[in-house]
């Protein structure tokens, strides 16, 4: 991507299509863009920082599930097997 210029809010670049595809997640099909048309981007980029983020909330769930699991282990059974 190359920026050619600046806007009052923002900037004008000139971007390949695989780039345009990547950023937009349309990069599994053929998607027709039009001229003018309004892409959402910081949705994609919200949603991008979940799954990011998704990393640290597995670790966490993982680690209190081996806690509790290490914590039943040590539990005596009231009924044993004969």
């Amino acid at each position: 991507m190359k920026i050619l210029g600046t806007t009052e809010s923002g900037f004008v670049v000139d971007m390949h299509k695989n780039e345009l595809d990547q950023l937009t997640g349309h990069h599994y099909n053929s998607y027709k863009y039009r001229i003018g048309q309004e892409l959402k981007i910081d949705k994609l980029f919200k949603q991008l920082e979940v799954l990011r983020d998704q990393d640290k909330e597995i670790k966490k769930i993982s680690h209190s599930l081996k806690t509790a699991a290490g914590m039943l282990e040590k539990i005596d059974p009231i009924f044993n097997k004969e």
